[in-house]
C-alpha cells in the first residue's frame, strides 16, 4: 500500500495486516486501526485513510475481531 496517514495521530503507515487472510490487499472500504495511536479509520479509493462514519462505527462496535484487536493495542500501549 502506499504511504498512508492516521486521520487522528498523523502517524504514516505504508503496510497493513489483515484480520483472517495474511495475503490479503488493503482495498477501498476495509477498516484499519492505527498501530500507533489505535484510532479506528477507513481506506479510501486512493488508500490513503478517513475517519468512519457513525454507521461504519456501529458496525465495527459489533465486530469481536476489531474489538479485540483495539483492546491488545490498548494494554501494550499503556505499558
Amino acid at each position: 500500500m502506499p504511504p498512508a496517514e492516521c486521520p487522528n495521530c498523523g502517524f504514516v503507515s505504508d503496510m497493513a495486516s489483515a484480520i483472517d487472510n495474511e495475503n490479503a490487499k488493503l482495498k477501498p472500504g476495509d477498516v484499519s486501526i492505527c498501530i500507533a495511536c489505535g484510532h479506528l479509520m477507513v481506506a479510501k479509493d486512493d488508500l490513503t485513510f478517513r475517519n468512519p462514519t457513525d454507521d461504519e462505527i456501529k458496525n465495527c462496535a459489533g465486530d469481536e475481531r476489531i474489538v479485540a484487536i483495539m483492546t491488545a493495542l490498548h494494554h501494550v500501549k499503556s505499558k
